[in-house]
């Protein structure tokens, strides 16, 4: 049995699913208005990018194809910008990405190394990297709405969406 790698399954997929109604009920406004001396959507792409980076083995990593240099970092300046349905396109390629790796992994795998660090060590220490970021960015759409966005990391029912595909709390 690999009750250790189906709970990191259960965690990543509603992980997921939060990721992706935090960026539904970032308003169309807020998707390029800058919080903490960067957009918004750089706070997105920022957290999607190490959960990619970070999960599996940094050591590793090919970049997403749109990536430029320092288009993952908060504190550099972009010229680019990335848009909602870019952002969703890689949010389901990592989903894709790391539920194929988890395939690969039992219990006893977790264990070993990826890079200087276990596979579970580099898992946990990307959901906590995460969960702050969308921490920092759930205040954001706090700020700007006024409504905070659903969390579904307890064992409660994910409730319908709205008309805009969103869901608060």
């Amino acid at each position: 049995m690999n009750q250790q790698t189906e709970i990191i399954r259960e965690n990543l997929t509603r992980s997921v699913w939060e990721i992706a109604n935090m960026m539904r009920c970032i308003g169309e406004n807020d998707w390029n208005a800058e919080f903490c001396g960067s957009p918004m959507w750089k706070h997105v792409y920022h957290t999607l990018h190490s959960l990619d980076q970070w999960f599996i083995n940094p050591e590793e990593y090919e970049e997403p194809p749109f990536h430029k240099d320092g288009l993952n970092k908060l504190e550099i300046d972009s010229k680019e910008t990335l848009n909602r349905e870019t952002l969703f396109g890689f949010l389901e390629s990592i989903e894709k990405k790391l539920n194929d790796y988890l395939d690969g992994l039992d219990d006893e795998k977790l264990t070993e190394p990826a890079g200087s660090r276990s596979r579970y060590e580099r898992i946990l220490r990307q959901f906590k990297h995460l969960h702050t970021h969308m921490g920092i960015m759930m205040a954001f759409i706090y700020e700007a709405t006024g409504k905070w966005v659903f969390l579904s990391s307890t064992p409660r029912e994910i409730p319908e969406p709205d008309e805009q595909g969103r869901v608060f709390d």
